[in-house]
């Protein structure tokens, strides 16, 4: 093992000491194949991450998105062999790797991420697994044109203005657009920071014919978009399918009801079929 290696599995051990992101992201900087370093995670897969970047650091330092573990619990109780998994707001792939296992060669998953760094390494990151489709587009109400403001983590990229952040154009397609001609899709995980309503506006024609679960995040104290839960529970149940709401708690108990005014993180749609 080389030294720059040791180093790399030291940073790893005591990742939790935030404090050494800094120099860790010195070292990428001068070395590009720790811009392309994959990590072993504490699922057992592998992602090529890009350590120059704060994105990457959860995943490299604990080998996963421990904040997020109920998301993985939801996609086992969800998604089954031969279904469909929409993932909107791919990044690197972490969930899509997942739903690509879940669902098996029988199904499909597509991943959509539409900024271009992060959708190179989700392409290497999936290119081994023939059920997945990637996209470099963003995921919208309306198919077009639109701005992607650029965060410089880039996990926070974002439709919607972002103060200081530079822009690039992006090509804008609708879940309905891109599901026209697959199978069921049974579950829609949606993670576009601000912009969850015009992404389910696009997939009122797929929510109508299968009825999936949608996973969004939003947040309870400023939604970026003025959209209230009660707008969300009117959007989804356009066409009644009779969909409540329900707050992803814990791997454990993972739906949790809440009323339409309550303020919550994650947000899980689950028809009355389920």
């Amino acid at each position: 093992m080389t030294i720059l290696q040791n180093t790399i599995q030291h940073l790893r051990r005591i990742g939790v000491r935030r404090g050494w992101a800094p120099t860790l992201m010195a070292m990428a900087s001068i070395s590009p194949r720790l811009r392309r370093y994959r990590a072993m995670l504490t699922n057992g897969d592998t992602l090529l991450l890009d350590l120059s970047n704060r994105m990457s650091y959860n995943y490299f330092f604990f080998g996963g998105l421990p904040n997020e573990a109920v998301t993985a619990s939801l996609l086992a109780k969800f998604l089954k062999r031969g279904g469909g998994f929409v993932d909107v707001g791919a990044n690197l792939g972490y969930y899509t790797t997942m739903a690509s296992r879940c669902v098996g060669s029988d199904g499909y998953v597509i991943a959509i991420e539409p900024e271009p760094t992060n959708a190179d390494l989700l392409v290497e990151n999936t290119a081994a697994l023939s059920n997945v489709t990637t996209l470099n587009v963003a995921a919208g109400a309306v198919a077009g044109i639109a701005s992607l403001f650029v965060h410089p983590s880039r996990d926070q990229c974002s439709l919607l203005p972002l103060h200081g952040c530079p822009t690039l154009d992006v090509k804008v397609v609708t879940i309905d657009e891109i599901t026209r001609n697959r199978g069921k899709c049974d579950f829609i995980k949606i993670d576009v920071e601000g912009l969850e309503y015009d992404v389910i506006s696009g997939a009122v024609d797929l929510i109508a014919r299968d009825a999936p679960v949608i996973y969004f995040e939003r947040s309870p104290h400023s939604p970026a978009d003025g959209r209230s839960l009660d707008d969300f529970v009117r959007l989804v149940n356009v066409r009644n399918h009779g969909y409540r709401l329900c707050r992803a708690n814990t791997p454990e108990e993972p739906l949790v009801p809440i009323e339409s005014s309550a303020a919550t993180d994650y947000i899980v749609a689950v028809p009355t079929s389920h």
